[in-house]
């Protein structure tokens, strides 16, 4: 797992998926890693709700205190920004798929 660093809105924040994180994703979206289900991180596949949502799982290991919702990361979120916040999430998941099989990330 590797933590990966954006900025939105003039603050830092760090973006961290690991094993509980993608058990997340698997509920929110309704995919199962372990069955070769695969995620669509492109800029031209990804809806602001999913964006939303992946940003809201990935945040909760350093920022669990700053958004009890995803909801409340919706309002961090810069729309100018949202191509280089989409680039973030793909990277840290990325980094995270030492626990699954990186060609399951698209």
């Amino acid at each position: 797992m590797s933590d990966v660093k954006f900025k939105s809105k003039g603050k830092e924040y760090t973006l961290e998926y690991d094993f509980n994180s993608l058990i997340g994703i698997e509920e929110v979206f309704g995919v199962n890693f372990l069955n070769g289900d695969q995620l669509n991180l492109k800029k031209e596949g990804i809806s602001l709700r999913q964006l939303r949502e992946y940003l809201f799982i990935g945040l909760q290991a350093h920022h669990s205190n700053d958004f009890k919702n995803a909801e409340e990361v919706g309002r961090m979120i810069e729309i100018s920004k949202m191509n280089e916040i989409i680039e973030k999430i793909a990277e840290a998941i990325l980094a995270a798929c030492n626990l699954v099989n990186p060609d399951q990330v698209t």
